[in-house]
């Protein structure tokens, strides 16, 4: 009875895996175990492989998103600098024509001001000597 037990167990039992000894006790169960190891390690390598397809697709969209992002950012701040710049240019012109009025103004003045020294000199050669009395002696 002990050898038909044997045979069965044999005959169901599938092979050790490879490098576990036959006459080791419970060389069955291990081969299962390995078996069911190496399976899941498959999937684990499948899975692994999917990943490194997934995930170098999504560095590469990454780097794309970044590097459209860094030109939007740039192309923003050229605009920006165009815009200050023209704005800058505008209000330097209009300081620079208020600046132009102010020395026109300043040189007009500066004649008007030449113009009423001439006259005043004019006027003092016209205008003859005051005659001082003697003084009275008390």
């Amino acid at each position: 009875m002990g050898e038909q037990r044997a045979e069965r167990q044999d005959a169901s039992a599938e092979p050790p895996a490879v490098g576990v000894p036959a006459a080791l006790p419970g060389a069955g169960h291990i081969g299962i175990l390995s078996r069911a190891f190496e399976k899941a390690v498959d999937d684990f390598k499948d899975q692994i492989k999917w990943l490194e397809t997934r995930v170098h697709s999504n560095h590469n969209r990454l780097l794309l998103y970044f590097g459209a992002g860094f030109i939007l950012l740039a192309s923003m701040i050229i605009g920006s600098y165009h815009w200050l710049d023209d704005k800058i240019t505008s209000e330097s012109d209009k300081i620079g024509s208020k600046i132009d009025k102010a020395d026109d103004r300043i040189v007009i003045l500066g004649s008007d001001l030449s113009r009423v020294d001439q006259q005043l000199k004019d006027l003092l050669e016209r205008i003859p000597p005051v005659a001082t009395p003697p003084p009275k002696r008390q």
